[in-house]
C-alpha cells in the first residue's frame, strides 16, 4: 500500500519516486513503524532546507486524497 500512495504522490508532485532510501541510516522512522502496522505511508524529503516547493507538494497532497476518495485503495 505504501508504494501506491507513494507513486501516486509522486507523479502529481513531480518528486522522483524512490523505493528505499540508502543515503544514510535512518532509526525512529514512524514509517517504518506505520508500515508494520499495516497503514500506508511515505516520507517527503524536501529539496532544500529552507523552500516548501508548495506548489509541488500541495500537488501531491492533493492527488493522494483524490485517489482515496476514489476508492481506489
Amino acid at each position: 500500500p505504501s508504494t501506491a500512495l507513494a507513486q501516486v504522490y509522486a507523479a502529481a508532485s513531480g518528486y522522483p519516486y524512490e523505493s528505499a532510501f540508502t543515503s544514510y541510516i535512518v532509526t525512529g522512522d514512524s514509517v517504518d513503524w506505520l508500515a508494520a502496522q499495516g497503514v500506508p505511508a511515505i516520507e517527503v524529503e524536501l529539496r532544500t532546507h529552507d523552500e516548501l516547493d508548495w506548489e509541488q507538494n500541495i500537488a501531491g497532497v492533493l492527488a493522494v486524497l483524490a485517489d482515496y476518495s476514489a476508492g481506489e485503495r
